[in-house]
């Protein structure tokens, strides 16, 4: 079952926003997920991010998923891409809604992961934490993307020494030159 969100829309939102809304098209995801949800208790979280390069703009919709983190290399600051927006799946009638920022910059990187990466626990039930991931975001502005990925989970993994990993770690660097 496909819906071409565009132009079948399944909710009944008021049309105040285009029909490329990102907001739009999680309100539709939601709602085919909970027609295939309903009454079994799964959900699905999503960071849903849409990037306009000619005007530096980042478009963002969540969905129980974890802000995305900005390095802004400008400041040396990192910021959070936030927002409310609850799990996909579990309320036909939840109205989802758009965030943007116009932080985007020459240098500028985004990590989204997965919690798995800060509850990564040691021999002594310690959390690597969201405090670590910042650190090593900060000292890697020189890396490439992928070498960004490599040092975070290879910091992971010697934190964690031979404690079994407890969770998935799935991580998205996006660097902007």
């Amino acid at each position: 079952f496909l819906v071409d969100w565009k132009s079948n829309h399944l909710g009944n939102r008021p049309e105040d926003y285009g029909p490329d809304s990102l907001a739009r098209a999680m309100d539709d995801v939601n709602q085919l997920l909970c027609m295939d949800t309903r009454d079994s208790g799964r959900f699905v979280t999503l960071f849903l991010l849409m990037i306009d390069l000619k005007h530096n703009i980042l478009t963002w919709v969540r969905a129980g998923h974890e802000p995305a983190m900005v390095y802004h290399p400008h400041t040396s600051e990192i910021s959070t891409l936030k927002g409310d927006g609850l799990v996909l799946g579990l309320d036909r009638d939840w109205v989802y809604a758009e965030q943007t920022s116009r932080e985007l910059s020459a240098g500028t990187t985004i990590l989204i992961g997965t919690d798995g990466i800060w509850d990564v626990k040691n021999h002594a039930d310690q959390r690597f934490g969201k405090q670590r991931v910042e650190t090593l975001l900060k000292e890697s502005t020189l890396l490439s993307a992928q070498d960004v990925i490599t040092a975070i989970l290879g910091q992971t993994a010697a934190f964690r020494g031979k404690v079994e990993q407890n969770d998935d770690i799935t991580l998205l660097v996006l660097k902007f030159i």
